[in-house]
This record gives structure tokens, C-alpha cells and sequence, in this order.
């Protein structure tokens, strides 16, 4: 067996008892994935509720051509480079970048696009969806500030900075929306005059300042994790809440969880314990024949009557096929145990539907939870 950690709750009184009542979850967002045949295809269960600025920068315009606004999955939204163009103009990264080099910024995001899951997400050569979006507007930062005199409340000399200083110049520094969301409702009733703009204004957009080699080599490259982190810093992208249901039994059933060769995933089980005795008791949790499960909980006192939740990290990497328990001892001498089952199978199959969101490569799937 495996300790986790031991939770100090104090000790047990004389003839008092400390009765532990458990029941075991799993979350329903990925139960249905986890039981379909083939792994490359997606399955929207639960809208993504984004909520960030650079998504209502994203999603404001990406609507805007071809009717998108009755594409009523999300996940099926693409920008074009037109529109990308608007969304720069009216923030006025265009004319400090010619729509040359924005283009440019583009096609270099676009080719890192993943090739779609299904008939309906496929993207036409000049789309990019919110993924490439993201990269898309991390290298459009190196290009605005490509000149380390241009004035900024924070220093320009990473990429990481010039994103931060992009975020700023922007007004997407923080994750309130509201004024942003405000100015984008008056730049779509002003769209009219934005294309009259871009008329007049033609020759500026196009012959502006050149960028130098040695910064469009760079922004060729794929942006580093911290600047994308910098990127998302303020992004409330809720696809991974859990949604709950509680197992008919007290045991933890996985399903069959499916792998394509070369990737790995992430899956999220718990166990509620609560203390139905009258006074605290100490207690502890092992795990049992299940390496690819990580626990985690909270060590404050468990008073008669109040929950404690045990979350159950699990990382696969491997297909196979495990039976094994997550115990818990309690009782004045840990005497006492109570012993939740739990079953894993991880499947490693062909796909032929490509490869989606919820599977990551190995290289990318770290051990940190």
C-alpha cells in the first residue's frame, strides 16, 4: 500500500465513538466519452462557459461573418484573417503592425491548427479556431512591441512582457469584462465606419513600419509556456468542472478509460467521508494497487457530521487494467477500516476520428495535479 497523508483530528474519548459514513463519485462530463468506441471522436457534454477576454475578444469576432451566430456550439467557432484584421483595427494594433505582418501572425498560428474531429469543425484554410486564437495573439505582442523604447507600464524584454504590455495597451489586464464588452457592443455598431476607415486609411495599414527579421524569426517559433501562461492568465475556462453524480454502490467503477497510442489523460474521482459519531477521531487514507491515483484532501479536524472530501487525481498514461481500493483507518488505534473498491481499465486503441481535446500527448502530461 500507498500512504497519502495522515489527517490529525484528534484523539478519541474513553467509550465515544467516531462512526465513518462513506460514499464514493464520479463525474458525469467524461462517463460518456469513456464509454464510446472510437476516442477521436469529440463529445461536447457540457458547453465550455469561457468568460476571459481574450475569449469575448474571440468570440465577438468571430461571429461577425458567414451567420456564425447561429453556430450554437462554441466549439465549432473559427475567426477568419478578415476578421482577425477587424479585431486588430479597432484596437489599433493595426497600423502599428501592417496587415501584412498580421496576416503573417496568422498563417503561422493556422498550421499549428489540429485537424478536425468531425465534417462539421472543419476549418477552411483561412480559419483558425480559439486554440490558434491564443498563440495567434501572443505573437501579434511581439509585434506590436517590437521596439523595446515603446513606452509601457512593465519592461519589454521577454516575450512574456510584451505580452503583458499587449494586455494592458488592450485593457484586458484583468478578468472583468464589462468594459470591454462594452467598448466591443460600440466597435460593432461603429462596423460601418471601420470599413469606411480601412479606406481611407488603406495605405497606412499596409506600408507601415517593418518589422525586423530577427523578430519575425522569433514569432515564427512556437510561443514558450510562459507566455502562453501569461496569455491565459486571466481566462475562466471552466470545460474541466467536475459534475458529480454518486455511485450506486461504495465503489469507485471507472469504466474503460481509451488512450490513442503516444497520449494520456486526466480524470477526476472522490470519496465523501462523514463522521456520524459524536466525537473527532483521527484518521488516515491509504491507496492500494492503483498507481495512477493521487489523493487529496483537507487535514482540518473532521467534526461529527461535517463531509470531507477525498479527491482522486487519476493520470493515465498506459492502457492496462487495475483492481484496487482507497482505505481509510480510523479508531483510536486506526483499528478500525473501511475499504472503498475501486476498478480501472485504461485502453490504448486506433482512433479514426482524430484526436481530441481530452487526450494530451505524453511529452505534455505531466505528474503535477
Amino acid at each position: 500500500g500507498r500512504r497519502v497523508r495522515r489527517g490529525s483530528i484528534g484523539s478519541v474519548a474513553g467509550g465515544d465513538q467516531v462512526l465513518i459514513e462513506v460514499t464514493a463519485q464520479f463525474d458525469r462530463t467524461y462517463h460518456d466519452i469513456d464509454t464510446i468506441a472510437d476516442p477521436g471522436i469529440e463529445l461536447h457534454l457540457k458547453q465550455s462557459k469561457r468568460a476571459g477576454p481574450m475569449w469575448t475578444l474571440y468570440y465577438t469576432y468571430s461571429r461577425m461573418q458567414e451567420q456564425k451566430a447561429k453556430v450554437k456550439d462554441d466549439s465549432l467557432r473559427v475567426m477568419t484573417k478578415q476578421e482577425l484584421w477587424d479585431l486588430c483595427e479597432d484596437t489599433e494594433i493595426i497600423p502599428r503592425v501592417r496587415r501584412g505582418d498580421v496576416a503573417r501572425a496568422f498563417q503561422v498560428s493556422f498550421q499549428e491548427r489540429v485537424v478536425p474531429l468531425t465534417q462539421q469543425s472543419q476549418s477552411r484554410p483561412d480559419e483558425i479556431e480559439f486554440e490558434q486564437f491564443l498563440t495567434c495573439m501572443a505573437r501579434l505582442a511581439l509585434l506590436v512591441f517590437h521596439k523595446p523604447s515603446d513606452a509601457s507600464d512593465v519592461p519589454l524584454h521577454t516575450w512574456r512582457h510584451k505580452v503583458i504590455a499587449l494586455q494592458q495597451m488592450l485593457g484586458i489586464d484583468n478578468s472583468n469584462t464589462s468594459r470591454l464588452k462594452s467598448f466591443l457592443d460600440q466597435m460593432m455598431r461603429l462596423a460601418k465606419e471601420r470599413k469606411q476607415r480601412a479606406v481611407e486609411r488603406k495605405w497606412e495599414y499596409v506600408a507601415g513600419e517593418e518589422v525586423p527579421a530577427s523578430v519575425m524569426h522569433e514569432m515564427e517559433g512556437k510561443p514558450p509556456t510562459d507566455v502562453m501562461d501569461a496569455v491565459l492568465k486571466y481566462e475562466n475556462e471552466n470545460t474541466d468542472e467536475p459534475d458529480w453524480i454518486q455511485c450506486s454502490q461504495t465503489a469507485i467503477n471507472a469504466g474503460t478509460v481509451q488512450l490513442l497510442e503516444g497520449h494520456g489523460t486526466r480524470r477526476r474521482y472522490r470519496v465523501v467521508i462523514r463522521n456520524r459519531g459524536d466525537r473527532q477521531g483521527a484518521f488516515e487514507v491509504h491507496v492500494h494497487g492503483l498507481p495512477m491515483i493521487e489523493a487529496s484532501y483537507s487535514e482540518r479536524p473532521l467534526a461529527p457530521g461535517i463531509p470531507r472530501v477525498i479527491e482522486l487525481y487519476a493520470t493515465f498514461k498506459t492502457g492496462g487494467q487495475w483492481l484496487g481500493a482507497i482505505e481509510i483507518s480510523y479508531g483510536e488505534d486506526f483499528d478500525k477500516t473501511l475499504s472503498i473498491p475501486m476498478l480501472v481499465v485504461c485502453q490504448v486503441v486506433e482512433a479514426g476520428g482524430g484526436v481530441p481535446s481530452h487526450l494530451i500527448p505524453l511529452k505534455d502530461l505531466h505528474d503535477d495535479v
